[in-house]
């Protein structure tokens, strides 16, 4: 509904993938957050604690996403939150 409503240019639907999100879109971004540390020793050990909680959570998901499980597991997961 390109041109619905005069007063919007720009719609932002907040971050995280969906369906909806594709299909009611016609411009896409990919955005990217990064994340600089300073160097010195504390900073390389909150790196590496952050590393060590992120990168077991990066590989499910990429299972999840090879498998197309993704979207069951937050479907199940927004279920239980409610």
């Amino acid at each position: 509904m390109p041109g619905a409503d005069p007063g919007l240019d720009v719609l932002d639907f907040g971050h995280g993938d969906a369906a909806y999100k594709e299909q009611y879109a016609n411009e896409t971004r990919q955005e990217r957050n990064a994340v600089i540390f300073a160097p010195t020793f504390r900073a390389r050990r909150i790196n590496a604690t952050r590393t060590a909680i992120l990168g077991p959570s990066r590989l499910a998901k990429a299972g999840l996403d090879a498998t197309q499980l993704t979207s069951r597991v937050k479907a199940t997961l927004r279920r239980r939150a409610t």
